[in-house]
């Protein structure tokens, strides 16, 4: 429990020391705002998630898959991954052989990626990373390893889709698609989102999701037959459960209605209205699709994870700052007290947080 509660006391400090005031040195105030981000906020994720000890759901699956790689199996179909995983193992052996080198790559790898999102998509950054913290998206980064690769890469993609330079995020959706092959879904849902209009958007969305709910047990009787991904459809362990979580429902209700509160004072910051396209198959996905439990959810968490941004960017409409600050404070409150949540109620959420231990890649 102890490294959770330091990396609460960090963002807690980074918060406090953000809100300090440096005169009118803006360049001055830049630089220390970046060493903050990285000290206080980026480092301790990373050195929590990368140097963990058998934390983890997957831990001991990648830690054997890594020594299957070193033993020579290379065929990708029995280790079941896919060629970007199965390079950044070999990069990690070239380095160290020792296996938790490829849990520290992987989260450096995630942590940036979302670091970067977050700066080149979120107006208050601070409240972003409390966001990741206490909505359960970092602790989830440490039980889908893979997959989280992938979603911090599509994460940070929506960046360049939201500034209408789509051939990067495809190029970037593509590279997500190295490492997980769900990451072809955002993939498609960006050329939809991009080229459809809002009201055959929102009315194709609805159509196929009905769809989908009245037939789900003929198309998961399709994916059983081929085999794909059997065990999410088995499997229902993660925060933020397959089935019908309310928890994800009422997030996604939350964003949805504060968007349409405050359309009318969006004016052309388009942005903000591809986040509430993202939420919205974000919550048809929870609903509609939830008879496919764990895989609809992890699915759903390449959407989801733009209240990452979408939160702090739809707090900070609000003009009366007081008011802005004191929801601010209500949020720090109650994604503190999800974290905690998750921690003491480990053996029920399937996230494998405790008991924790470090070790090094030596």
């Amino acid at each position: 429990m102890t490294p959770y509660i330091l990396l609460c006391i960090c963002f807690f400090t980074g918060s406090i020391i953000n809100s300090l005031r440096f005169g009118n040195e803006v360049r001055i105030a830049h630089y220390f705002k970046t060493y903050i981000v990285f000290f206080m906020f980026y480092l301790p994720l990373v050195i929590v998630s990368g140097f963990r000890y058998k934390v983890g759901t997957d831990y001991n699956t990648y830690e054997n898959i890594f020594y299957q790689i070193i033993n020579g199996n290379n065929d990708l179909k029995s280790l079941n991954i896919e060629w970007g995983y199965y390079i950044l193992n070999k990069i990690g052996m070239f380095l160290f052989e020792n296996p938790q080198i490829i849990f520290l790559l992987s989260t450096i790898i995630i942590i940036t990626f979302y670091t970067l999102g977050i700066i080149r998509r979120s107006n208050d950054i601070i409240f972003s990373f409390w966001t990741f913290l206490g909505l359960g998206m970092f602790f989830n980064s440490m039980n889908g390893l893979r997959q989280f690769i992938a979603i911090s890469i599509i994460f940070y993609a929506y960046s360049f889709l939201e500034k209408d330079k789509f051939r990067s995020f495809i190029l970037l959706g593509l590279v997500a698609c190295l490492f997980h092959t769900t990451a072809i879904i955002p993939l498609f849902a960006g050329f939809v989102i991009k080229f459809l209009p809002n009201r055959i958007f929102f009315i194709s969305s609805g159509v196929i999701s009905f769809i989908a709910l009245v037939s789900s047990n003929i198309i998961t009787n399709i994916l059983y037959k081929y085999g794909i991904y059997t065990f999410y459809l088995n499997n229902s362990q993660s925060f933020m459960n397959g089935g019908l979580s309310y928890f994800n429902i009422l997030l996604a209700l939350i964003a949805i209605t504060m968007t349409l509160f405050f359309y009318k004072n969006l004016g052309e910051e388009k942005e903000i209205f591809i986040r509430f396209k993202l939420i919205w198959i974000g919550f048809l996905l929870v609903t509609c699709f939830s008879n496919f439990g764990d895989l609809a959810v992890r699915i759903a968490f390449y959407f989801t994870s733009t209240y990452i941004v979408l939160f702090a960017n739809l707090v900070n409409k609000i003009h009366d700052k007081k008011i802005s600050s004191i929801i601010k404070f209500i949020c720090y409150g109650l994604f503190l007290f999800i974290t905690f949540y998750l921690l003491i109620n480990n053996n029920n959420t399937g996230l494998k947080l405790l008991p924790f231990s470090f070790r090094s890649v030596f």
